[in-house]
């Protein structure tokens, strides 16, 4: 069974939509119909392991290390994000009379509750770099470009560290 064969949800969508025409026949629709139980049920799986992976890694996520910090942590999460959104357009694309089912509303509630940490941690980290941006800028704007080093007595560029570290 190649349904079967396929490891990830995602997998397992891509053969629903190369067969999507066969799909139409009534024997292989009640198929189908049997298997949105299991996606619904990976679906929900998948959410949880989003949710762990955000509660284990949010404080201190995998980053790429060509990114600053900020941006490394908003794409972290952005990837989570699109990765819980592209299963439920599969979702929603793929399922029919399912979506009533006590499951299926269980499953649209940890949806919700998933994305809404997700963009809250977004945002929170975005109002953050905000403030202290505002709190630093005009601070910074008030020292020299160019400063004097008492030992050698070279000109130097008088850069905040955070952003030499961001040219870096």
């Amino acid at each position: 069974d190649s349904y079967q064969d396929n490891a990830t949800i995602l997998g397992r969508f891509d053969l629903l939509d190369a067969f999507k025409d066969i799909l139409q026949r009534p024997l292989v629709k009640d198929e189908l119909e049997k298997k949105q139980t299991t996606l619904l049920q990976e679906y929900r799986k998948e959410l949880l392991e989003v949710q762990a992976l955000f509660d284990h890694e949010h404080k201190n996520p995998h980053l790429d290390v060509n990114k600053p910090p900020l941006a490394g942590s908003l794409q972290w999460c952005k990837g989570l994000i699109d990765r819980v959104q592209l299963i439920q357009r599969n979702i929603e694309r793929h399922t029919g009379e399912e979506k009533t089912s006590d499951l299926a509303l269980e499953i649209q509630t940890l949806h919700k509750s998933v994305l809404t940490t997700l963009q809250d941690f977004m945002d929170a980290r975005c109002a953050h770099w905000k403030t202290e941006v505002k709190a630093n800028s005009q601070s910074k704007l008030d020292l020299p470009l160019l400063t004097r080093c008492t030992d050698t007595r070279k000109l130097a560029v008088n850069f905040d560290p955070s952003i030499v570290r961001t040219l870096m």
